[in-house]
């Protein structure tokens, strides 16, 4: 199995178990979808961008879908941020260049997110990096796609680094298979409010394959 993709978390699928089959991220959540993850847990998988604004940009996403903070459980919103300030501090201990970090989320259509399921970005800075928004509001991509195996050897360093952090709640950061989920189409998460945002996920999931980051 390719390196930097992740099995099922150890102590069972997310607790409100729901996949879009029209969406990316629950295709990678699925293992259906490549991805080099570097953070995994029961409610929270993070990975690489495969189109960064500079190595090391990761993409932290609940593994239960949700459109955006809206239709996010309350519940969820701690886990998603707690991973990226553990990955934030991952990074600046890495051997990547970074320099300092931002923190970026698209919350709908006129903010510039392509993808509707929820994603914080962790953006590793330096100064001279040219990082910019785009004038839609969008991150500006790198200029350069890093292959697969490129973006397992920067997912493996992470990796490697946050071996020395305590361990997150249920988290494992270190297999080598395709994440499974155990939930599917026709499970819903508590609160029952992604059935409209399902049916409008297909163009946006599609979109993130364009010129611009998934945000």
């Amino acid at each position: 199995m390719p390196s930097g993709c992740a099995r099922p978390p150890p102590d069972g699928p997310p607790r409100w178990p729901h996949v879009s089959i029209d969406c990316v991220f629950c295709g990678i959540v699925a293992g259906r979808d490549p991805a080099s993850f570097v953070y995994r847990d029961r409610d929270v998988v993070a990975f690489l961008a495969d189109a960064p604004v500079n190595p090391g940009h990761l993409l932290v996403i609940p593994t239960s879908h949700a459109r955006g903070p809206a239709d996010l459980d309350p519940d969820l919103g701690a886990p998603v941020f707690a991973a990226a300030q553990r990955l934030a501090a991952a990074l600046r201990a890495s051997a990547l260049h970074c320099e300092g970090i931002n923190l970026f989320l698209a919350d709908g259509e006129a903010a510039s997110q392509l993808v509707a399921h929820l994603h914080l970005h962790v953006i590793p800075r330096f100064a001279g990096d040219h990082f910019e928004l785009n004038p839609r509001g969008g991150v500006t991509t790198g200029k350069n796609r890093p292959s697969r195996d490129e973006l397992h050897a920067a997912a493996a360093s992470i990796r490697a680094v946050q071996a020395g952090f305590p361990p997150g709640p249920g988290s494992s950061i270190t297999s080598t298979e395709p994440a499974r989920s155990r939930g599917g189409p026709g499970s819903r998460p508590r609160g029952g409010r992604l059935a409209s945002a399902r049916s409008r996920s297909t163009p946006w999931c599609a979109s993130a394959r364009g010129q611009m980051c998934p945000v």
